[in-house]
Formats: C-alpha cells, structure tokens, sequence
C-alpha cells in the first residue's frame, strides 16, 4: 500500500510527472533502441495494482529503472 501511495503522489504531485507517466510514444523510435528496458510511473501503477510486484526491492527497481532512463 505505502508503494501504491508513494507512486500516486510522484505522479500527481510531481512537477515533472506528466513526463514519466505514461510509456513514451512509439512513434520516438529510436528511444526504444536506445532504451531496452523501458519503465513509466503509470505501469508501474498499474502493475502494484494488480498485485504484480512479488517484493518492495522489484518494485523500487522499477522506480529507479524510470530515473536512469531519463538520464
């Protein structure tokens, strides 16, 4: 529940969030051969909702994986 909370209020209070919280658009092809493991705030969302995380660490895996694609 707290990942739940703490990714919600990334992407609602976030100054940035709208950035990060959907899947970059398909038509940016070359991020997708840049990037081989792309992550957005809304899937990882999506994913705590349905109970697809097994552990906290995946989880913030996840969260980090968001960061260090934009970098």
């Amino acid at each position: 529940k707290l990942c739940i909370k703490i990714t919600k209020s990334l992407i609602d209070e976030h100054p940035a969030s709208s950035v990060f919280s959907n899947p970059v658009d398909e038509s940016y092809i070359d991020y997708y051969k840049i990037i081989s493991n792309p992550q957005d705030l809304g899937t990882i969302l999506k994913r705590l909702n349905n109970n697809e995380y097994k552990s906290v660490s995946k989880w913030e895996e996840d969260i980090n994986t968001v960061w260090s694609n934009a970098e």
